[in-house]
C-alpha cells in the first residue's frame, strides 16, 4: 500500500492511497492533458504565474449543479470520510422504496445503511422491524405509530429546555421578564397539545423569540437565551423528534430524508460569501451534512472540530486522481493541482496535501 504524507501544522499525518477501481462510477472522457495547457474559453486562472512564481492552474468556470465529481456514487465525503451519494440516485432509491413493505421493506432499509448517519440509522433499523413485525403497514403509518410510541419522550427533552429558557429569563430586567415568560408559556401548551392541526414547531419558535428579543434592550443575556433555545430537539439531533416532524409526510418523502445528509455536494473551498468563486479548482466533494456545517467558517477554525478531515482530504484526492488520470473527466486534467494549491493557499500553508500522480 503505498502512503502519502502531508504536513499540518507542526506535525505529519498519513493518508493511504486507495485503490482507484474501488469506487465510483466511470465517465467517458478524453486522454490526459497537461496542466500547462494553454487557455481555453470558459477556463479560469486562479493562480498568476507572474505575480507569485507558482505553476498557472486552471479549473471550469461552472455552477455547483454542474460539478461532475459529486456525481460519482460511494465516492467518500472529503470531510468526514463516509460514503456519499449523488441526488439523482437519492430520487431512484426512493422511488424504488416508497411502496415496499414487510421484509422487501426491511431489506430496502439495509441495502441503504452504507449512507445513513446516526440519526437516520437508528429511524431506518426501527421503520425495519416494524415493517417485519407488521407487513401490512406503509412507511408514512409505520413512522406515524412510532411517533405515538415516542412523544412523551420528545415532550421531555423540549421541556428540559423550555426549563433552562425560563431560568435564563428570570436573570433578564424585571420590567421584560413577563413577556417573556408568557411568550415561553404560551409555547409550551403547543407542547402539550397533541393535536395534528396545530402543535409546537421549532423553526416558529426560533423565529418568534428572536423578533420578541428585538423589543428588548440589548444584553448578552439574549445572545445566551438564543443559544439555549437552539439546543431544543430537531430531526437531524433526536430521533423523536424525527419522528414527530415526518409522521406528517408520505412515503417518499421519509425515504428522501433518511437519506438526505449523504448526498454530495460541492463545497467551496474559498467560502463564496468571502469571495470564493464558482470554478472547480475551488470545488471539493463533501456531504451536505458536512458542507452545511462549515458554512464559511476558516479551515483552520473548522479542523478543531473535524480534526479528521485533513487525512480524509488526502484520501479524497488519492481516490480522484487515478479516474482523472484515465480520462474520465474531460477539462478536469488539472483539477488535482487546483485544489492542493487552493487549500494551501486557504489554511494558509498549513496543509499541504500530495498529488499520487506526481513520484
Amino acid at each position: 500500500m503505498k502512503i502519502s504524507k502531508f504536513q499540518l501544522n507542526n506535525y505529519v499525518l498519513m493518508g493511504s492511497k486507495t485503490d482507484s477501481n474501488k469506487k465510483g462510477t466511470p465517465f467517458k472522457g478524453s486522454a490526459f492533458l497537461s496542466a500547462v495547457e494553454p487557455k481555453r474559453e470558459n477556463f479560469v486562472s486562479l493562480y498568476d504565474k507572474q505575480a507569485n512564481g507558482k505553476l498557472l492552474f486552471q479549473g471550469i468556470n461552472c455552477s455547483t449543479g454542474h460539478f461532475e465529481l459529486k456525481k460519482i456514487v460511494d465516492l467518500e465525503c472529503s470531510c468526514c470520510g463516509q460514503r456519499m451519494i449523488p441526488l439523482d440516485v437519492v430520487k431512484e432509491l426512493a422511488a424504488k422504496t416508497e411502496h415496499k413493505k414487510g421484509e422487501e421493506l426491511a431489506h430496502r432499509m439495509k441495502l441503504m445503511k452504507k449512507y445513513f448517519r446516526p440519526i437516520e440509522e437508528s429511524v431506518a433499523l426501527e421503520i425495519a422491524d416494524k415493517a417485519r413485525n407488521n407487513p401490512n403497514l406503509s412507511i408514512s403509518q409505520i413512522v406515524k405509530e412510532l411517533n405515538e410510541e415516542n412523544i412523551e419522550n420528545l415532550e421531555s427533552q423540549q421541556k428540559l429546555v423550555m426549563d433552562e429558557i425560563r431560568e435564563t429569563i428570570s436573570k433578564f430586567p424585571k420590567n421584560d421578564q413577563g413577556k417573556l415568560f408568557n411568550f415561553v408559556n404560551r409555547s409550551e401548551n403547543l407542547i402539550e397539545l397533541k393535536n395534528d392541526e396545530k402543535f409546537f414547531k421549532r423553526k416558529k419558535f426560533l423565529w418568534a423569540l428572536k423578533q420578541l428579543l428585538e423589543t428588548i434592550e440589548d444584553t448578552p443575556l439574549k445572545d445566551e437565551l438564543i443559544k439555549i433555545a437552539e439546543a431544543l430537539p430537531n430531526s437531524e439531533s433526536s430521533v423523536s423528534a424525527f419522528y414527530a416532524k415526518y409522521s406528517r409526510r408520505g412515503n417518499n418523502e421519509i425515504v428522501r430524508r433518511l437519506l438526505t445528509p449523504a448526498i454530495a455536494t460541492a463545497e467551496h473551498i474559498k467560502p463564496r460569501s468571502l469571495g470564493g468563486l464558482d470554478n472547480t479548482a475551488n470545488y471539493i466533494a463533501e456531504c451536505g451534512t458536512c458542507n452545511s456545517n462549515r458554512s464559511s467558517m476558516p479551515y483552520n477554525e473548522w479542523f478543531k472540530q473535524m480534526p479528521q478531515m485533513p487525512e480524509n482530504l488526502q484520501d479524497y484526492i488519492n481516490n480522484i486522481a487515478p479516474r482523472i488520470e484515465r480520462g474520465e473527466y474531460p477539462g478536469y486534467e488539472t483539477y488535482i493541482d487546483d485544489i492542493i494549491e487552493s487549500i494551501k493557499e486557504e489554511t494558509e500553508g498549513k496543509l499541504v496535501l500530495k498529488n499520487p500522480l506526481k513520484k
